[in-house]
This record gives structure tokens, C-alpha cells and sequence, in this order.
């Protein structure tokens, strides 16, 4: 029995569509209620001095049995959703029914005392509540138009019945008036059935799309720890390897064999900056490089540059000349220092006499130019977009060795994307050329920065604790750093960190590194624990070859700042002496 209401009074459109149509029928089953006990209340003052009392009240009674019948058993019939929808279908037959009685009830009980203009306005709310339930309860359409043709036909009946062309003429009205209803249900439904078919089709594009991020997602996550496990790997035997050339070209007296400890040196950097370079690049690639923008002055990364490059312009006899700046801007400043950083070392490189300028110029109130200009080979224009593409380098560049495996300025791109700064290039063959970027400008914060000196080495007689579960990095680490005049502890624990305060005195700078091999106990525990040890806050250096953003995020929130292996002693001592010298945000690197 079930089945057959199932297949008499659903159309195959409505089995395909019945879930979204029952839902619909649910929202909308309040509002048709409303509308019948509006009806029902005109019709009563419309039939007030035609129908008794009690018989008003009667009606109204048996109104209120079957909306109470109809709310039990549909709008919590949660069998409309089950296998057994079947036995739901005839709850929606019986519902309809109820109400397709109580109005027939109520014409049958008005016809007994017939007034034609009475009956003209009924036949008129008649109307208005057949189109209120087409738009709210005509979903499943064959079924609500069997149950409306039904309280039509009978009303229609009832009229005919009646003598006088006035009642035949209202019959004619009213079936009229249905027939155009049923004409209007079925455009609506045929509208809305492709709404839901577009509806399921977009949910279904949704959901595949939904599954491609989590998978992409998932991708992106195991590529990130990929990187960082191979990062932290591969840096670290690289990391020593640099020390130990650096400590023996340092201790070499013999000219010969400080030639190819020099070639050494070299070989090492480049294969430093190469592995940086792929490393950096796939992690811009994967998406774990976040931009934390903070207010700085240029001029403190000018101090870096002049440090860090003005060796490598004496040594190729280029002037390097740096124009002081009080500007402040606000961008990642590690991110706007590499980008920098590969100008200049591009500029150096490829330059063979003259030299190399920096600085700033006003774009406007709002943002600022800050250039590296260069006397070398130029570009050709038509190449100017190629050299940002990884693994590029123009033929001039290819001809005349000189290192590097062309990922900087590809990097350096990728960076000023994030930034949403607008890079700047122009050049001249065989005159030279200018790279660059726009940056936003701020208010100078502090006033002390403006007139600041070139930076000076600060390192001699500063204090610092070292803190490494490497012994031959930590070795040769130890000797670098008293080179260049430090009073360095060698620490292995935050116990042996506490004991040497207690003992010694306070530290300038700690230097450690995240994996100790100490249970319950890494890098950035002991450098938020010396906190708590001095009274006087130490710079704090986290020196990884981990390259997770959840670290990086971890020593952004903590103040520390961060050096990622392998270490280059040229750049490192400027970042020292950058550190020491300033009380500014931490920087990493």
C-alpha cells in the first residue's frame, strides 16, 4: 500500500528530488498554517450573522484537530528520510487530505444559506489561499494538484447546484482561477527543480573541490616536513664543513695552502648559497614561507650590507657606496634583506670596474624606492623578464663563470610577491644596470635611528653562550667567535646555563641550537629560560637547520631571532654586529 502512494501521487521528477522537496515542504508548512487561520478568521467575519456560533467554533475546533494531526505527523516524521519513505509519502497524502476536507467541510456547512455576494468574496479568499499553497506546498505537484482539483471540483459542484446564472457564472471564475494556478505550479516547479539540479550540481563541484584542498593540503604539509627534515639534514654537516674551512684558513701560515683553503672557502659558499637557494625556493613554492611585517628603518639594513659586502667590493677594487636614508618602512625585514642582499650580490658579481651605489628614492608620501644601481654587463630588455625565472642566466653571465646556479633573482621575485612589493629593473648593455623594489613607507619611530653611523664592530668583550649537542660545530663555532674578540662559554644544558650566570656573570648574546639531544629539553626552552636567570635581558639567537613554520612562528612569538644553517662567518659577523648594536625586533635569516 505504501509503496503505491509512493508511485501514484510522486512523479519520478519528485523521487529524484524528494529529500530537497520535502525539506522545502518543512520550511514552508508554518507559513501555509498562518495562512489558513488568516482565512479561516475573514471567513468567519464574512459568515459572522450566516453561521451560528457554535458552529463557528465548531469549525474552528476541527481547524485546530487537524493542524495538530498534521504537525504530528509530519513536521517530526523523521521517516520522511528513511528507507521507509514510502510510509512518509502517505503522512504527506493524509496531510493534504486534512486540509482539502476542512475546507469543503466549511463550504458545505456556508451553501446552506446561500448569498450571492457573500459567496463571491469566499470564492475570492478561496483563491488567494490556493495561490499561497501553490507557492508553499506545491512541491510534490501531482499530489498537490489531485488534493486542490478536488476542493476545487467539489466547491464547483456546490455552485452549479445552486440556481441562477450568478452561481454558474462564479463556477466558471473559480475553475478558471484553478486552472491558472495549476498553470503557474508547474512553471514554478520546473524552475525550481533546476535550481535544485544546479544546486546538487554545484554541491557536487563543491565537495570535489573540497576534497582537492584537503589533498593539496595534505600535499603541501608532507612537502613542508619533507623540506624541513632534509633541510635539517643536509645543513648541518654543511654547517661544520664551513667552520672547519673557515678555522683552518685562519690558522694556515703557508701562501700555497691558503690559495686552495681560499678555493675551499669558495667552493663551500657556493654550494651554500646554491643549497639555500633550491631549499629557499621550494619552500616559497610550497607556500610555508609567511611575511611577518613589522616598522624598521632601512638604513639598519644598509649597516648589514655595507658589513657584509664592502670586503667583496675591495677585494674586485669596485667602489661600494651607500647613501644614508631616514626612511622607515614596513615589510618582512629577513625577506626584504635577501632580496636586497641578491642585488647587491649580483651587482658585485657582474660587475668588472666602476662599482656599485645603493639607496633610496621618494616614490611618494606613501611608499619608497629603494634601488642598488651598477656599473657591469647590463640586460638586454628583451631578457629583463627572464632573469626572475629559476635556473636563468643570460649568456654574457653563462661565458664568464661566476657561481652561483641562477635561483636568486627567482627568489627574490617570489619574495616581493608575498610582500606585494613592485620589483624595478632597468638597464643598459655594456653600461650597467638597476634593480629594485617599492616598498611602503611609516613614520620614523624612534629618532636615534635617523642620524645613526655606519655600523662598527661591536663583538670585541661581548659575552656569549653557546649552546650545541655537535661537538665538532660547537668546536670550531667557539674559535670563530674568539676570533673576533668574544668571550665565549661553551653550555650544554639550561642547569650548566644557570650555574655559569650564577658563577660568571650575565651574557650579552646566547647562540643555540633546537635539537639538543636532551630529553624534555630543546633550543628554545633554554633560550626562554635564561629569561628568568638575568636581570638584564640577552640577545637570543636560535641557530637550526629546521626550517618548520611552526618553529619560526614559536621564535617570532617568543622575541628570538633566528639563523638558519649553514653559517657564513662574512654574514654572520655583520648579523652580530646588527643584533649587538641595535634593541630592535627580532630578524631571521
Amino acid at each position: 500500500m505504501a509503496a503505491r502512494f509512493w508511485n501514484v501521487f510522486l512523479s519520478e521528477q519528485d523521487h529524484a528530488l524528494y529529500e530537497q522537496n520535502v525539506r522545502l515542504l518543512l520550511r514552508h508548512i508554518p507559513l501555509f498554517a498562518l495562512a489558513n487561520i488568516l482565512g479561516y478568521l475573514i471567513c468567519t467575519l464574512i459568515f459572522i450573522n450566516v453561521l451560528p456560533l457554535w458552529q463557528h467554533l465548531a469549525l474552528g475546533f476541527a481547524w485546530l484537530v487537524g493542524a495538530c494531526l498534521i504537525y504530528l505527523m509530519i513536521p517530526k516524521g523523521a521517516l520522511l528520510f528513511t528507507k521507509e519513505r514510502e510510509v512518509g509519502v502517505r503522512r504527506l497524502v493524509i496531510g493534504y487530505a486534512l486540509v482539502i476536507a476542512w475546507w469543503t467541510c466549511y463550504t458545505t456547512a456556508v451553501m446552506r444559506h446561500p448569498n450571492i455576494a457573500l459567496m463571491q468574496q469566499y470564492t475570492v479568499l478561496i483563491s488567494m489561499v490556493g495561490s499561497i499553497g501553490v507557492i508553499l506546498v506545491g512541491r510534490f505537484m501531482r499530489l498537490y494538484i489531485i488534493a486542490f482539483l478536488v476542493g476545487v471540483a467539489h466547491i464547483v459542484f456546490l455552485y452549479l447546484l445552486e440556481p441562477g446564472d450568478e452561481y454558474r457564472f462564479l463556477a466558471v471564475q473559480l475553475l478558471l482561477a484553478a486552472l491558472a494556478q495549476v498553470f503557474f505550479l508547474r512553471t514554478l516547479n520546473e524552475q525550481v527543480n533546476i535550481a535544485l539540479y544546479v544546486k546538487d550540481e554545484n554541491s557536487g563541484l563543491i565537495e570535489a573541490l573540497q576534497h582537492k584542498n584537503e589533498a593539496l593540503e595534505q600535499a603541501n604539509f608532507s612537502q613542508s616536513r619533507y623540506l624541513s627534515a632534509a633541510s635539517h639534514d643536509l645543513r648541518q654537516p654543511l654547517h661544520a664543513l664551513a667552520l672547519l674551512a673557515n678555522d683552518a684558513q685562519r690558522k694556515n701560515n703557508e701562501p700555497a695552502v691558503g690559495l686552495t683553503l681560499q678555493k675551499m672557502e669558495q667552493a663551500i659558499d657556493s654550494l651554500s648559497l646554491s643549497f639555500n637557494a633550491m631549499l629557499n625556493l621550494s619552500r616559497l613554492d610550497a607556500g610555508v614561507v609567511k611575511p611577518q611585517f613589522t616598522r624598521f628603518p632601512i638604513q639598519r639594513l644598509f649597516m648589514r650590507l655595507s658589513v657584509e659586502y664592502s670586503d667583496v667590493a675591495q677585494q674586485k677594487n669596485l667602489s661600494f657606496t651607500i647613501h644614508s636614508s631616514n626612511v622607515w618602512v614596513l615589510s618582512d625585514e629577513g625577506m626584504l634583506y635577501s632580496i636586497l642582499s641578491n642585488f647587491v650580490s649580483n651587482a658585485l658579481r657582474y660587475t668588472d670596474k666602476g662599482g656599485v651605489l645603493v639607496g633610496v628614492r621618494h616614490d611618494s608620501h606613501q611608499a619608497a624606492k629603494v634601488l642598488v644601481y651598477d656599473t657591469g654587463s647590463g640586460v638586454p630588455s628583451e631578457k629583463a623578464k627572464q632573469i626572475f625565472q629559476e635556473y636563468q642566466r643570460l649568456e654574457v653571465a653563462e661565458q664568464r663563470v661566476k657561481g652561483g646556479v641562477g635561483l636568486g633573482l627567482a627568489i627574490s621575485e617570489r619574495m616581493a610577491r608575498l610582500l606585494g612589493a613592485k620589483l624595478l629593473v632597468q638597464s643598459i648593455p655594456d653600461q650597467g644596470s638597476s634593480f629594485g623594489l617599492v616598498v611602503p613607507r611609516v613614520l620614523a619611530q624612534d629618532e636615534s635611528i635617523k642620524n645613526a653611523v655606519p655600523l662598527q664592530d661591536v663583538l670585541t668583550g661581548k659575552r656569549v653562550a653557546v649552546v650545541d649537542d655537535d661537538e665538532l660545530a660547537l668546536e670550531s663555532l667557539d674559535e670563530l667567535l674568539t676570533s673576533w674578540g668574544m668571550d665565549v662559554s661553551i653550555v650544554l644544558s639550561s642547569d650548566m646555563l644557570a650555574e655559569v650566570i650564577a658563577d660568571d656573570g650575565e651574557f650579552d648574546l646566547i647562540i643555540s641550537d633546537y635539537h639538543l639531544g636532551i630529553a624534555e629539553e630543546t633550543g628554545m626552552d633554554i633560550l626562554n629560560a635564561v629569561l628568568k636567570m638575568q636581570k638584564h635581558a640577552p640577545r637570543r639567537l636560535l641557530m637550526t637547520g629546521d626550517t618548520r613554520t611552526e618553529l619560526a612562528a614559536e621564535a617570532q612569538t617568543s622575541g628570538v631571532s633566528v639563523w638558519y644553517k649553514p653559517l657564513r662567518p662574512v654574514r654572520f659577523r655583520a648579523y652580530l654586529n646588527t643584533m649587538l648594536s641595535q634593541s630592535g625586533e627580532s630578524i631571521d635569516i
